[in-house]
């Protein structure tokens, strides 16, 4: 990373500049715990003899990191959690705010929905969530609970339905 400094890191996360994806056009960014979602029901129609390291590492990766720790993917319920997510990303993609100091209209990109959506903890405070996501930085920090408090329902209603 020769040549890359802090302000060059900045200034790329605060403005949502993604560089060459932005002329990709259209394409779903999905949360670590979408990713093992789609992978079970891949593992579920797939013979086990037919998965590759990478499919295995990569399930492995996201049931580690999915938020789920409580939860036995064996007995994953991947309709609910797909119709959960989904509910998840609507409302957050959703919400709006006017800033007050500039009458804009603020609302969440999808790669800042995601973010929060990987978070996936239950004791999450705004403050930290705007230092690890620092787009998040225009909503000021009670918006920014208001987005943590409707991760964090979803997340136990998840986890209510599959423990």
């Amino acid at each position: 990373m020769a040549g890359l400094v802090d302000s060059d890191l900045t200034d790329a996360g605060v403005p949502l500049n993604f560089g060459a994806l932005d002329e990709l056009g259209e394409f779903n960014i999905l949360s670590t715990v979408e990713v093992l979602a789609v992978l079970s029901q891949s593992k579920a129609a797939t013979a086990e003899e037919d998965f590759t390291d990478v499919f295995v590492k990569l399930h492995k990766y996201a049931s580690r990191f999915s938020g789920l720790s409580k939860t036995s993917m064996d007995d994953l319920d991947l309709a609910h959690l797909s119709s959960a997510l989904d509910a998840l990303r609507s409302t957050l993609l959703t919400r709006s705010y006017v800033d007050q100091s500039s009458g804009d209209t603020l609302k969440l990109h999808e790669f800042e929905a995601v973010q929060l959506i990987n978070l996936m903890s239950e004791t999450s405070a705004a403050d930290e969530a705007i230092i690890l996501i620092p787009s998040l930085e225009r909503f000021g920090e009670a918006r920014v609970g208001e987005f943590l408090e409707i991760v964090q329902k979803c997340l136990r209603s998840i986890g209510d339905k599959n423990v």
